[in-house]
Order: structure tokens, then sequence, then C-alpha cells
């Protein structure tokens, strides 16, 4: 399963607040779900701030075994400290770090949502409707030749 999903200031700000409680407690229930169902699978986040990390969190809970997909080197590079160190506590607990460009480019990110979508059999996306990345990543998976099963969760729908 690849998550893509909106980053925190779509989901509520950066701190805690009800919006990333509710989206949290979907993607657990999701994730919990379809381990139960496929036991042997792997979980794979972009690692981006928001949804991506909150899903790696998550999958790291559960014991779960996560694949990092890195859209290049450096991506942490602009956050602050405290993103940093968060991002670096949960690639260096992921199972696999898969880092997809040496450097920086306009396209990295789409490179990256391409590679997670094309790896899974399932693809979770945390979207409101809105477009960006997060909506480029649902049309890929729409017409992926591998027609990944896609769930869909519209954070403005999480009562």
């Amino acid at each position: 399963m690849a998550f893509t999903g909106h980053r925190p200031h779509k989901l509520g700000g950066y701190g805690e607040n009800p919006t990333k409680t509710r989206v949290k407690e979907a993607v657990h229930a999701a994730i919990s779900k379809f381990s139960l169902a496929n036991p042997e699978a792997s979980f794979i986040s972009g690692m981006a701030l928001g949804l991506d990390q909150w899903a790696a969190e998550i999958v790291l809970e559960l014991g779960l075994p996560l694949i990092a997909a890195v859209p290049c080197k450096g991506q942490e590079r602009m956050w602050p400290p405290s993103s940093k160190q968060t991002y670096w506590d949960l690639i260096s607990r992921a199972t696999e770090v898969v880092v997809l460009a040496e450097h920086y480019s306009p396209v990295v990110m789409q490179i990256r949502n391409r590679w997670m979508v094309d790896q899974a059999t399932d693809v979770l996306a945390v979207w409101d409707g809105s477009s960006g990345g997060t909506g480029n990543c649902v049309r890929y998976a729409r017409t992926a030749s591998h027609k990944p099963n896609l769930l869909i969760i519209d954070p403005n729908e999480l009562a």
C-alpha cells in the first residue's frame, strides 16, 4: 500500500488539531484492515510533511514494514529542525529507503509518486479533491496500467 495526501496546512495546520486527529484515526483503521487482509504487505511513504509522515508513523507503531520513497537527496533540507528530526527518525526505522534522484528538480515529486503507485496494489489517498501533488498522484493511480485499488479519504468528510 502506498500513501499520498496533503501537507499539514490543508489538514488543520502543523500542530495537534481535530482534523489531524480524525485523519490519523481513519488512516490507522485503513492500515490495520489492509494489514490483516494482507499480512505480507509493505507500506510505502513518500516521506513528505503531513499525511506521508503520519502514515509512516502509524505503520511503524503497528510494527509493519515501511518503505521510505525519498524523491531526492536533501528532501528535508528546508524544513524546520523539529521536522528534520522526525524525518530522520522515520528514515532510520524504515525497512528500506529508496532515493529516486540525486538532486532536486521540479519533477522529482511526480517521479516519486509514480514510482510509489507502480509498486503498490493499493493506494490510500487523503485528498479533498483539490489540485496539486496529491491530485496528480490520484489521477495517475486511476490510469496506471496495473489498476491499483484506490481508497480516498476526504478530510472534509470526517466527523
